[in-house]
């Protein structure tokens, strides 16, 4: 009996989100190779593409500043190459070489409205991003724009992430720094609940 073959998963991206990917993979029999590779960089991508030769992409790069994406208003070019410019490149490659790409978005593109008012409808994937009040999440929805139309392309948005360690982008850890904490939607500056 030969059993299926693992699935070889070729992952861009070094930061928190992209260890826990890594840790996922490697707990099971699939194999994995994390590229150093610059996602703006298209001869790097296509020669990763070529050297690997994945089953499966997924894309944890990009820039959400540090300390926090306040960091993308003073950074607009560097966040522009690597959210919009990479993301669209990495894409690509992948479409040409026939490789299914897992695009790590971003959840922070959406904002109440009169047809999705705090406690009312959620939003669903056919809706258009509404929320660009700051320069990292127009990054994400002008990115977004591009991805949906590949055809080898899924887009999961991740808003605040969890996990099982105390990094300190891990939203459990931040919460925990707080001196209080309150209840109240996550909405942008300018919105009237918060005048």
């Amino acid at each position: 009996m030969g059993g299926q073959a693992p699935t070889r998963f070729l992952l861009f991206g070094n930061g928190w989100v992209s260890g826990q990917i890594q840790d996922a993979i490697r707990g099971g029999n699939d194999e994995l190779v994390v590229s150093q590779a610059r996602i703006e960089n298209r001869e790097e991508v296509l020669s990763e593409l070529a050297r690997v030769r994945p089953s499966h992409v997924i894309n944890a790069a990009g820039k959400r500043g540090d300390p926090n994406v306040d960091w993308c208003e003073s950074h607009k070019e560097e966040t522009i190459r690597s959210n919009i410019l990479g993301a669209v490149n990495l894409a690509d490659c992948c479409f040409i070489h026939d490789v299914h790409l897992t695009h790590l978005g971003s959840g922070c593109i959406y904002d109440y409205n009169e047809d999705h008012a705090w406690g009312g409808p959620g939003y669903t994937e056919e809706d258009e991003p509404n929320f660009t009040g700051s320069f990292y999440s127009n990054t994400k929805v002008l990115s977004e724009r591009v991805l949906r139309h590949y055809s080898n392309v899924l887009i999961l948005r991740i808003r605040n992430p969890i996990g099982a360690d105390l990094h300190p982008k891990n939203m459990i850890t931040k919460l925990a720094s707080y001196k209080k904490l309150i209840n109240v939607p996550n909405v942008s500056q300018s919105h009237p609940y918060l005048s």
